[in-house]
């Protein structure tokens, strides 16, 4: 399973999302972008509120990366493997702080 932290209407998160589902991992997302609570938790965790951040297996991924998520995938022995090798990483966003 993994964890992504998310703002809405974020194209790079989505891809994430759809990545890892499409790799059969269950993802749990968190979305930073209303609650004050939740932004400091993130902040914490990712060191700064730019999203997207993911948790797979215990490893925090910032951004976006296929060849990152594999690899995570891999440590975690999910065995889950993308034929896409298209490595591009995507640009993470900056997470609004709304409250």
């Amino acid at each position: 399973s993994a964890t992504l932290y998310m703002i809405p209407a974020c194209d790079t998160c989505e891809e994430a999302r759809e990545f890892l589902e499409a790799n059969g991992v269950s993802v749990t997302e968190i979305d930073v972008s209303n609650d004050r609570a939740v932004q400091d938790e993130f902040e914490a965790l990712a060191g700064e509120l730019k999203v997207p951040v993911t948790v797979i297996d215990g490893q925090l991924l910032r951004g976006y990366s296929r060849a990152e998520f594999r690899a995570a995938l891999a440590a975690g022995a999910s065995g889950a493997d993308d034929e896409d090798n298209d490595d591009d990483q995507a640009p993470g966003f900056e997470a609004p702080d709304i409250l």
